[in-house]
């Protein structure tokens, strides 16, 4: 048997660093193969979570367009409905219109929704040069409210302080808000032969009136100089009229 001399020093050292180097090898390739497969893994889930959202926001559109249809529908359903309404309120109003007249022309016009009807409406300008005192009871084709035919009526400026009801046994009082047929039925205070400073009247423009001929009359003043005021004036029908 032949004999085989023990590698040397130098040889064992050179072997012992080659085996280093294929261990290093081999740990380097394990570690790559590791990074590897961790990105492949990655990008499967990044992937996989892009497209469950592509999904999703697929689904979220569809989801929105039906929503959108629907509205649209709904609001097709609603403008047929309101011009339905909007044809049967005009029938019902050319009904109504032709059942009692023209309301600009009739002399007593029917109300129709419970208040009382009007017998005259117009402006009213009262003056301290008058000497005689607006009718209140004046027909609605005298806009100059009786004062033509000698104005035996019922409000006047009797002096440069106020104004009053003295003429024709009128009743006057004045009221917080804009007043109507109710509220000048119903609010109490009247004066009889009263009157109601001007000073008074600038910060409380509203008043009620009872006439001569028992008509109640709503008054608002629209506007006030050093010797003139503008009446708004609303005289309400009374039964027989």
């Amino acid at each position: 048997m032949a004999y085989s001399a023990p590698p040397s020093h130098d040889q064992q050292e050179a072997l012992k660093k080659t085996y280093e180097r294929r261990e290093s090898a081999v740990k380097l390739l394990t570690a790559l193969v590791a990074l590897l497969t961790a990105i492949a893994g990655a990008l499967g889930t990044f992937w996989g979570l892009t497209a469950k959202k592509a999904n999703d926001a697929t689904t979220k559109v569809d989801t929105s367009n039906q929503q959108v249809q629907q509205l649209q529908k709904a609001n097709e359903n609603l403008q047929t409905e309101l011009a339905t309404a909007n044809k049967t309120i005009q029938d019902l109003r050319a009904s109504a219109t032709a059942s009692r007249g023209d309301p600009s022309t009739s002399p007593n016009p029917s109300p129709g929704d419970g208040s009382q009807a009007v017998y005259h409406h117009g402006v009213l300008t009262l003056t301290q040069q008058l000497n005689f005192y607006p009718d209140l009871d004046a027909p609605r084709d005298d806009p100059q409210w009786g004062l033509l035919n000698g104005g035996s009526g019922d409000i006047g400026w009797y002096a440069d302080s106020e104004i009053n009801f003295a003429a024709s046994n009128a009743m006057g009082v004045s009221v917080a808000t804009q007043p109507s047929y109710q509220t000048c039925r119903t609010v109490g205070g009247y004066a009889s032969n009263g009157a109601i400073a001007i000073n008074y009247l600038k910060s409380h423009p509203y008043l009620c009136i009872i006439t001569s001929e028992k008509r109640f009359v709503a008054l608002k003043i629209t506007s006030m100089a050093t010797n003139k005021i503008v009446f708004d004036v609303t005289t309400y029908a009374k039964d027989g009229d």
